[in-house]
């Protein structure tokens, strides 16, 4: 067993990035002629965090084993090549930034763990998250393949700012309501229409229809960074642009991972 600790500044993964050891193919993965060494896994490490940075998808699948999984902080388990590539699709998890520093790599043949503390700012959420990762990556036909990431909270002073801050759109009846049956139904299908579109971009995030309809339609839940935004994309809702829907906008707070979207 070779355990090696690789002290380093923090690495900031953004757009560029220098490998420690060996060639990089064409295409991606790390290639390296002197088989496993705790330099070319950490420098695999560092091809994945630049691709995760960059949302590169096919990057990401590059270096991913095809049994590859993810244990996240809350203890949840996702696995396959399509985890983060779709996240990046939807617009869920789009990265501002990630930075990881203090790696330590733990060599065991064919196989190497390495754990490092990392920073990520997802698009569109306010505040940061910070954790604990470790990779376990395995030497296969000459390059090396991420197998298992499991993911830890740092319960430090900077993980309060990773709370969910989200914004609330709530609906009532417009001043429009109920003067025209036929033109209400089409703008309400326009306002169906217009909110999946916004929530495959990661804006909206969730929402639905009050089934008693007394004082409140429905709502929406942004993940937006500012109440401009959150107002802007509020009024080009055919539903409020044309007053079917009027509306109010509320910041909403909560730790993170007391309530999961999917």
């Amino acid at each position: 067993m070779t355990l090696k600790v690789i002290s380093l500044p923090v690495i900031i993964i953004a757009g560029f990035f220098f490998p420690l050891v060996g060639m990089f193919e064409a295409a991606g993965n790390p290639t390296f002629s002197t088989g496993p060494t705790a330099e070319n896994a950490l420098a695999a490490d560092q091809q994945l965090a630049m691709a995760l940075q960059n949302n590169d998808t096919l990057g990401i699948v590059r270096m991913l084993d095809k049994d590859w999984a993810v244990i996240t902080s809350h203890g949840d388990i996702a696995e396959g090549l399509d985890v983060f590539p779709s996240g990046i699709r939807t617009g869920r998890r789009m990265l501002d930034a990630q930075e990881i520093s203090e790696p330590r790599v733990r060599l065991f043949g064919n196989v190497a763990v390495i754990t490092s503390k990392v920073r990520i700012v997802v698009r569109g959420i306010p505040g940061e998250f910070n954790e604990r990762q470790t990779d376990t990556w395995l030497w296969k036909n000459g390059a090396w393949k991420c197998i298992l990431t499991q993911e830890s909270d740092l319960k430090d002073g900077n993980q309060v700012k990773s709370m969910g801050h989200y914004w609330f759109a709530m609906f009532s009846k417009g001043s429009n309501w109920g003067q025209d049956s036929t033109t209400t139904a089409k703008l309400f299908q326009e306002h169906i229409h217009y909110i999946i579109g916004q929530r495959e971009t990661g804006k909206i995030i969730t929402g639905g229809a009050f089934l008693d309809k007394v004082t409140w339609i429905g709502f929406e839940i942004y993940s937006c960074k500012t109440s401009e935004e959150v107002e802007k994309i509020t009024k080009a809702d055919p539903a409020v642009s044309s007053k079917i829907f009027s509306y109010e906008i509320h910041p909403w707070a909560t730790l993170k991972g007391e309530v999961k979207f999917q």
